[in-house]
């Protein structure tokens, strides 16, 4: 055995930086350096046993949680110390909640004791236990089953300051080792780099790096600039050799194998084992000298170790020791004789925790060339489904590492893609059908009648997952071909229109290969359920305060947020007014989210709402940002002021059947200008709304059209995000129509729109004769219903006849109506009219004549003269002798006084004209 005192063991144990990487090529004992460094420390550090990072991301964090765990359980800080422990924790957590948010800092703390408690097992003391009892959460499994497949860089902060904490209250530093840092993946290299640029006082990091590893030497470098402290371990020195084989009674060969091996102890000790075998050296030379020590090693093993050695090379990472003989068929006590055959042989030649493993050249060697491809099926077949049953069954601690090593020996398990279909279709995909598959798995949504639009799917895959949006919308038929998705057409709230969605059919073997194989192709991972991830680790307040929460990939409108809430509220039949909600538009990363928060009262939506003011944060590597929030139920809107201000602006009646709007003897208008024409005043319209109406109409981004025309039929679509006018082909709208499937993302590539410009609604539209709708008159018929849909379960406005408050209202409402009536006049052309017109005074008179107990029960006057909006005057008749509504409106304000526009009607409805509402959309309170 090589002396464990080599000079890089003292080398690696007395830096003092924070970081130090131990780098070498396959072979020269970095890890044996390593294993030697954890027990040279002196007594004022916790340097618990190397921990071996696996394939897969998230592997940087699960080794950091299993070195954590360990210093935890090895510290021991006494009784005492753990109330102390416990408060720096609670503020440690406090900090980190500003970035990844409290649910998932609470999250890293209980893996870590989770982890501690176990390794400790009945020796766990009562401090540890109250202290674990303390930091245990209800509801925290899934996030920190979350903690164990993505790495995040704040996260890892987190742990390095749990460390520093553990350290302060122990008083001993903390040394995390780690072996194989070239297995991270980019995502966990760039974390550990971002930690090495601000690394902590009372962790120091330790991590082997295999230059041989060409694929991982970017993150190397990465490192190297950084100006970190690197041991570089090469082979023994001659002397060393000399020594080493001293020792072993073989001095003589000391030339033949320093030569043969250049000091590389991996190839040392084969030597060492062949010749202590009775074989000489005769038949090797340096260029094939490793594989065939190892064919050599094998041939010497007796027959069930061979055999042993043969099966258990499928797996990179040993199994648990317990473990090895029941998928073997041994009994333990033959397993135990195969492992020191192994051992001697050094076929088993790295330490890993409570056992050896194969060297990973050597085990990839022995598994790719020494194994027929027969043998690698019928071991791989095994292999998998030990792996697949072990990711199954073992929960609490989760296991990390095994979705890329499940997905490498799929290919092998014959068996299972005979037994499961989905399985051989999952392997044959090709990048961009993992990508597509990357974002089904994120957005899908798991709750009834929710599944994932396919437009968002085709556009995460893009922004996310890198695939090209044309090659992901074909993937997207491929995979709903191939059974690993389902396509399917839903109504839309347009009529005759459908919208496409996506629903995963994979099982849970299946999901378990697809994620690894998105891992192995894309370096990236797949969050599943990416938005109730998104409320468990950020929006812990909203989920505990509210009795339902609904998400949805995507921005959807405030109607559309309504409409999410009232699949849980009380039907309208029940409850006119819905249950208090809050809408969250949010980003995470470039995928927008939809969070819908329903609350049984007031009080429990205010809490939610205080942890929403201030709300930012981080987590596995996706910047969490707050656009905007949405209370309903709120108050009607005035539905009809945009129908009114047409008269201000142009002088002309605009007439209705109820439900459509229009104005005599227009004209027939060319697309184009008939599609800027809305463009224009969906632009005024932002700028001429409140906060409330803006959330209603869909107007808190740019708006634009896409349209066609041909003959008596128009195609049209709504963009969001673009104010402009996007002529489209009409054939290949027909064409996109035909398909009849992912019809938005279609329409998005046709008009090479980016991923920040989205499409809403499609409409189509045939006359008998000439399109002569009025533009204007036409988009705000539109809006009018739009506003009537909302109203009908919001509490009706309130109006008050005391004096003053009722002139403060109607003043308020005039001079808005009129300065919107007069920016249209003079930017739009409407019914052939532009050019500013006069603004209007108000002038209205109250009949106080009736029953005291029902003021509102009385008559009303109105006229709108040419005069100041701001000059509103409200007058009272109580003269019962009056003979019509002329003489009555001259009676309170003059013989000469103005009657242009003169009207009358009952005081509710006259109000609910001059405040723009439709009469059910306001209560009048005398």
């Amino acid at each position: 055995m090589m002396n464990p005192m080599r000079p890089e063991v003292w080398q690696v144990v007395t830096r003092t930086g924070p970081v130090v990487l131990v780098t070498g090529d396959t072979g020269t004992g970095k890890s044996s350096v390593i294993q030697a460094t954890t027990e040279q420390y002196p007594n004022t550090f916790v340097a618990p046993p190397v921990a071996v990072c696996m394939f897969d991301s998230g592997a940087l964090q699960a080794a950091m949680f299993d070195v954590l765990a360990t210093a935890l359980a090895t510290a021991q800080p006494g009784q005492v110390k753990w109330r102390d422990l416990a408060r720096r924790l609670r503020h440690a957590t406090r900090e980190a909640a500003i970035e990844v948010g409290k649910a998932l800092a609470d999250a890293v703390i209980e893996e870590v004791v989770e982890l501690a408690k176990a390794r400790l097992g009945e020796n766990a003391g009562q401090g540890l236990l109250k202290f674990y009892k303390a930091v245990k959460k209800d509801g925290s499994a899934d996030l920190r089953r979350t903690l164990r497949t993505q790495t995040d860089s704040n996260v890892v902060r987190l742990l390095m300051r749990t460390g520093e904490e553990v350290a302060a209250v122990a008083g001993r530093d903390i040394v995390i080792t780690l072996d194989e840092g070239n297995r991270l993946s980019d995502d966990d290299q760039r974390v550990l780099a971002s930690i090495a640029a601000h690394p902590a006082k009372r962790v120091r990091i330790v991590i082997t790096w295999s230059t041989a590893e060409v694929e991982s030497l970017p993150g190397l470098t990465r490192l190297r600039k950084l100006g970190l402290e690197e041991i570089q371990v090469s082979g023994l020195s001659y002397d060393d050799v000399k020594q080493w084989l001293t020792t072993e009674r073989l001095a003589p060969h000391a030339d033949d194998i320093y030569a043969l091996t250049a000091g590389y102890p991996l190839l040392v000790e084969s030597l060492v084992a062949h010749l202590q075998s009775g074989d000489g050296l005769d038949r090797y030379s340096a260029p094939t000298l490793f594989n065939d020590v190892l064919d050599d090693a094998l041939s010497r093993l007796p027959v069930d170790a061979n055999h042993a050695a043969r099966k258990l090379s499928a797996f990179a990472y040993p199994l648990p020791e317990e473990e090895i003989p029941g998928f073997l068929g041994l009994e333990p006590i033959a397993w135990g004789a195969i492992r020191d055959a192994l051992e001697r042989e050094r076929v088993f030649s790295v330490a890993y925790p409570g056992r050896t493993w194969f060297h990973e050249a050597r085990r990839s060697y022995l598994w790719s060339a020494v194994l027929t491809e027969p043998e690698r099926d019928q071991v791989g077949q095994e292999a998998y489904s030990k792996l697949l049953e072990q990711q199954r069954n073992n929960d609490m601690p989760y296991v990390g590492g095994l979705f890329r090593q499940i997905a490498a020996l799929a290919s092998h398990a014959r068996e299972s893609q005979v037994q499961n279909p989905n399985l051989s279709a999952v392997l044959n995909l090709n990048a961009n059908h993992l990508a597509v598959l990357a974002a089904a798995i994120e957005l899908e949504n798991i709750k009834p009648n929710l599944s994932t639009p396919a437009d968002q799917v085709v556009i995460h895959a893009h922004t996310a997952f890198g695939a090209d949006r044309r090659k992901a919308l074909e993937a997207l038929t491929d995979l709903d071909s191939s059974g690993v998705i389902r396509l399917h057409e839903i109504p839309h709230e347009e009529p005759g229109q459908t919208e496409s969605r996506v629903d995963l059919l994979l099982d849970y073997e299946c999901s378990v290969v697809a994620r690894g194989r998105i891992q192995a192709s894309l370096g990236k991972t797949a969050v599943p359920q990416l938005t109730d991830h998104v409320v468990r680790a950020h929006l812990e307040r909203v989920r505990q305060e509210s009795y339902a929460i609904i998400t949805e990939a995507g921005h959807a409108d405030a109607m559309g947020v309504i409409a999410n809430a009232n699949l849980v509220r009380a039907p309208a039949q029940l409850k006119r007014v819905g249950d208090p909600l809050v809408g969250v538009w949010l980003r995470y990363g470039d995928q927008p989210v939809t969070v819908v928060g329903v609350f049984n009262n007031n009080t429990h939506r205010s809490a939610a709402e205080r942890e929403l003011a201030n709300l930012a944060g981080a987590s596995f590597g996706r910047r969490l940002v707050v656009d905007r929030t949405f209370r309903d139920p709120t108050t009607t809107i005035a539905s009809l002021r945009f129908i009114y201000a047409i008269y201000y602006a142009t002088g002309l009646k605009v007439h209705t059947n109820g439900s459509e709007y229009g104005l005599e003897n227009t004209n027939a208008l060319p697309m184009e200008e008939f599609a800027q024409r809305q463009v224009d005043l969906l632009g005024l319209l932002r700028s001429e709304t409140d906060e409330l109406e803006r959330e209603v109409y869909d107007l808190t981004a740019p708006a634009g059209v896409a349209i066609a025309r041909r003959n008596k039929t128009e195609y049209r679509l709504g963009i969001q995000g673009a104010a402009h006018v996007y002529p489209m082909d009409f054939d290949e709208i027909e064409s996109i129509l035909n398909r009849g499937s992912q019809v938005h993302a279609r329409m998005e590539l046709a008009l090479n729109l980016p991923p920040n410009i989205t499409t809403k609604h499609l409409t189509t539209q045939t006359w008998p004769d000439e399109r002569t709708q009025d533009p204007v008159v036409e988009l705000l018929g539109t809006l009018r219903k739009q506003a009537a849909e909302f109203n009908a379960r919001q509490p009706r406005t309130v109006v008050h006849l005391e004096k003053r408050r009722l002139q403060r209202q109607l003043t308020m409402a005039h001079i808005r109506g009129q300065q919107l009536a007069r920016r249209m006049s003079e930017t739009i052309t409407i019914g052939g009219e532009r050019g500013v017109r006069p603004s209007r005074a108000l002038r209205l008179v109250i009949h106080t004549h009736g029953p005291r107990n029902r003021p509102t029960r009385r008559a009303a006057i109105c006229a709108l003269p040419p005069g100041d909006p701001n000059d509103v005057q409200i007058r009272y008749v109580s003269d019962t002798s009056v003979e019509n509504a002329e003489a009555a409106y001259k009676a309170a304000f003059g013989a000469d006084a103005d009657t242009t526009d003169l009207h009358a009607c009952m005081l509710p409805e006259m109000l609910a004209l001059l405040l723009g509402f439709a009469d059910n959309e306001i209560e009048v309170i005398g």
